[in-house]
């Protein structure tokens, strides 16, 4: 409570004003939850968190989706290969990220970030896997149509954390997020 009082405190005397103050908690912390509420926080956005046993997922039964979307004239790479392959992969992700971030639900309008602040967040933290990030590559233009991130867990090594995933609107509805993902769990299972 001393915290966030004081922060409320600094934040009203600021110039410009405050128009609004974003937080997340956790659904399995109910004190977090009423301590946020009394406050008059509201929710507005709810991410479910799952996890999945890859001791027993069998990626043999998705090999259907696998072979349509690569029959399609759909490739799947690491981001660590684009990098060496693609003189423009830094800047097609980014556009992909963009396009699919735009449809991402979220509580507000969202705006995107500068190409440098971009490689900051999401190419250059700790947790970044370039071997675990997953873009499906449409073979005839080049273009970045989808792509499933996985990245380290540091604090649990024998785990992953699944990171942004999306497909580009023209793509959609072709399996390409589905192999996407299966990519990344026979990744995980290795």
């Amino acid at each position: 409570t001393l915290l966030y009082d004081h922060i409320m405190h600094v934040l009203t005397n600021r110039s410009p004003a405050l128009t609004l103050l974003t937080t997340t908690t956790r659904e399995n912390l109910p004190q977090s939850i009423r301590f946020l509420e009394k406050r008059g926080f509201q929710r507005v956005m709810r991410t479910p968190t799952s996890e999945i046993d890859l001791t027993i997922f069998d990626p043999a039964n998705y090999a259907d989706v696998i072979e349509r979307v690569l029959a399609g004239g759909i490739e799947i790479h690491t981001v660590a290969a684009l990098k060496e392959q693609d003189p423009d992969w830094e800047q097609k992700l980014y556009a992909l990220d963009w396009e699919g971030t735009q449809d991402e639900p979220q509580p507000d309008t969202p705006t995107q970030m500068s190409p440098d602040e971009y490689r900051k967040w999401f190419l250059e933290k700790p947790e970044v896997l370039l071997e675990g990030w997953f873009v499906a590559v449409d073979g005839a233009s080049g273009a970045y149509v989808g792509m499933s991130e996985l990245q380290r867990n540091l604090e649990d090594p024998a785990q992953l954390n699944t990171g942004f995933a999306c497909v580009a609107r023209a793509y959609r509805r072709r399996g390409i997020a589905t192999a996407l993902k299966v990519k990344g769990l026979e990744f995980g299972k290795a």
